[in-house]
């Protein structure tokens, strides 16, 4: 479905800023950045996106709204890898020739752009920028994997949730989606449990008390880090941005 002139300009924008993130690109390859968001699939909040092990997502970005990658057990019980945010790609590890290692399912309502179906345009230099992209896109989310085994495996419950917020806060600002701290929270205390290997309740009562030493302040869908430096310095957060 063709998507309205704002929504293009989002879904140019926030592409152009999350590639734009990690290379330089030259003006012709801004411009054909934006063929790429010609189009948007839409779905809504809920959806499976991708099925694990479906290989057809490789060149899709997420352009708005958030997903997770997630995998269940014989008895049910969930483990979710990893938040999609606008400005991913589905497979940040394509250029491995990975396939997609867990389901992939919407949070929100979200929109998707698929660079492998552009205009026609055949430009080898923005081809070879791309695929730079996705090699520092895989090393960008071999450090997210490295922060979530430090999380597991070293950080109480405190420190575990402190530490993923500051993440979450650092790879939104790569696309400009943070103001004064505060940036649009859709996760559910379920999701935060699955994600971080706690309990609901145990949840629950982390993000009081983080609240409660007024480190975060949750309103309307919204969550705004404060004293961030006191954040980085309890969960020993290092960020990856300037």
């Amino acid at each position: 479905m063709l998507q309205s002139l704002a929504a293009k300009a989002v879904a140019h924008n926030v592409l152009l800023k999350r590639i734009s993130s990690v290379i330089e690109l030259t003006e012709p390859e801004r411009n054909l950045i934006k063929t790429y968001a010609v189009k948007c699939e839409s779905r809504p909040k809920g959806t499976l996106i991708a099925e694990e092990g479906d290989s057809s997502r490789r060149s899709c970005f997420l352009v708005s709204g958030w997903a997770l990658r997630q995998t269940f057990l014989a008895d049910g019980r969930r483990q979710i890898f990893g938040f999609i945010l606008p400005g991913d790609p589905l497979e940040p590890f394509s250029c491995l020739g990975e396939v997609v290692p867990g389901g992939i399912v919407a949070v929100t309502s979200v929109d998707l752009v698929d660079a492998s179906r552009g205009t026609g345009v055949q430009d080898p230099a923005y081809s070879h920028e791309l695929d730079r992209f996705y090699f520092l896109v895989a090393r960008e989310h071999l450090r997210f994997t490295r922060n979530q085994l430090l999380r597991l495996g070293c950080h109480n419950a405190y420190q575990r949730v402190a530490h993923f917020l500051l993440e979450l806060h650092d790879r939104l600002s790569m696309v400009g989606m943070v103001t004064d701290g505060a940036f649009a929270f859709p996760l559910t205390q379920e999701m935060l449990a699955d994600a971080l290997g706690l309990s609901v309740v145990h949840v629950s009562r982390t993000m009081k008390q983080l609240r409660e030493a007024d480190l975060v302040h949750i309103k309307d869908g919204h969550l705004q880090l404060r004293h961030r430096r006191r954040l980085c310095a309890l969960s020993e957060y290092v960020s990856a941005i300037n």
